[in-house]
């Protein structure tokens, strides 16, 4: 006879593969975390079940932003930051710098997470290849997501996962460039978004939304993000985070944003297939509302 447990376990996996199948889920994480090997298997490893076992059309976003700021400074170079948002301030020379340091982390990734798996294939690509993303300037070379052009994204082979880091595609070019640097969660949710994915999973090194006892937020609603600003329950870099999370599941009107701490192993399939969840969830209110008339019926 099956373990009560077990049985548990079997029944959340088969209710959650007929909820992603098909449905499309953006895993993103920081340079931290990308260079720690152990941690980039891990995450390709848990990519790869979602693709193969579960049916989900997995994206996966990566930042390299510590690598870059070291290569740069290795330049002779100090990198330079904005003093309100955090991001990178970009010229033409760290521009060349930040593209060619990312792009190696990227394909160093790739053949990380391609170790764990020969059912998929990891493809490494930037937000400039094919076009895929575009950006407009909004400092110097550092730039927003102006589009995201989804075609490719739309119809990726059932057993493709693309990996995308994040220089982007200037439509206007300054003198002859035409590359942008875009932050990695500015990036991973306008992707999130132009696929309407089910979860944009932001894999950072906190367990989630922390209360002012340290105890996690399972979930927030969007109506939420200013007063847990405001009261000082949230600070520092996971404030720009928190409000980029809110814009997009806003967006998102099938799915919402999780916050997550990458390191631990095996974090995204206990978020996506259990109950519980692992994280901290942050939908819309009318999701919310939506979700819980379900429930009831």
């Amino acid at each position: 006879m099956m373990h009560k447990e077990t049985t548990s376990i079997f029944n959340d996996l088969l209710k959650f593969r007929d909820k992603y199948k098909g449905q499309y889920i953006v895993l993103k994480y920081g340079g931290a975390l990308a260079a720690d090997d152990q941690t980039v298997k891990n995450i390709g490893r848990q990519a790869a079940f979602l693709n193969r076992a579960i049916g989900a059309k997995v994206i996966i976003v990566h930042g390299g932003g510590e690598q870059a700021s070291t290569a740069i400074k290795d330049a002779g170079i100090e990198p330079k930051f904005h003093p309100v948002t955090r991001k990178r301030i970009t010229d033409e020379k760290t521009l060349d710098i930040f593209d060619k340091t990312v792009r190696q982390l990227n394909k160093d990734n790739v053949g990380v997470m391609q170790s764990v798996s020969d059912e998929v294939v990891f493809q490494g690509m930037a937000g400039y290849d094919l076009d895929t993303v575009t950006a407009s300037p909004e400092d110097d070379f550092t730039g927003q997501v102006e589009q995201v052009n989804n075609g490719y994204l739309m119809h990726i082979g059932d057993h493709i996962i693309p990996v995308f880091y994040t220089a982007c595609r200037n439509l206007s070019p300054v003198n002859g460039e035409s590359r942008l640097n875009v932050n990695a969660d500015d990036f991973a949710a306008a992707v999130g978004v132009s696929v309407n994915a089910m979860r944009l999973v932001l894999l950072s090194d906190i367990d989630g939304v922390m209360d002012q006892q340290g105890k996690r937020l399972t979930g927030l609603s969007t109506n939420d993000i200013d007063a847990v600003i405001d009261n000082g329950t949230v600070t520092g870099g996971m404030v720009p985070k928190l409000q980029n999370a809110r814009k997009c599941a806003e967006q998102l009107t099938s799915g919402g944003v999780v916050i997550l701490n990458g390191a631990k192993d095996n974090i995204v399939l206990q978020e996506i297939l259990y109950e519980k969840g692992a994280g901290t969830l942050i939908r819309s209110a009318e999701r919310i509302k939506a979700t819980m008339s379900l429930e009831v019926k």
